[in-house]
């Protein structure tokens, strides 16, 4: 069984998970963006410190097709299909920061899978704040790749 946790920082996983390489390029990152707080970041240094492309994939490029609507501050978007892993959610804020901790630090070291370079979404189960704003049913949605392909 995988077993990851969070301390000072610092994403940690056992050594027989297969993104044991992903896992220690996102520590790098980690350690890049808390070792430069006191100066502007790039996401290009950022990427070169811890071995990550900033090259988009094709399949990703679909994305940057942003269509404006007049003044309005909405803009809509096509991503390229893409495989998610989703966890369903019904609770308080804390449950779903636990839930998002469970699925980046504990299930995705040991699943074969990486995150995608598409953006994760949170889908309303119903209308948004149906329930307060202490009560929430959503679903979060990870985007995810084979890990074994490089990134």
């Amino acid at each position: 069984m995988t077993s990851a946790a969070t301390m000072q920082g610092r994403v940690c996983a056992s050594p027989n998970t297969a993104s044991v390489d992903y896992v220690a390029r996102l520590n790098r990152a980690v350690d890049y963006i808390t070792g430069n707080l006191d100066q502007p970041l790039r996401l290009e240094e950022v990427a070169r410190a811890a071995c990550f492309s900033t090259r988009k994939p094709d399949a990703l490029r679909a994305a940057d097709a942003t269509t404006m609507l007049g003044d309005a501050e909405v803009s809509i978007t096509t991503f390229a299909p893409t495989s998610i892993a989703e966890i369903d959610i019904a609770g308080t804020i804390e449950l779903e920061l636990r839930a998002l901790d469970w699925l980046y630090l504990t299930w995705l070291p040991g699943s074969g899978y990486a995150p995608a370079h598409q953006p994760g979404f949170e889908a309303f189960n119903g209308r948004p704040f149906a329930h307060g704003t202490e009560h929430f049913e959503l679903r979060v949605q990870l985007p995810i790749v084979d890990a074994r392909v490089p990134l």
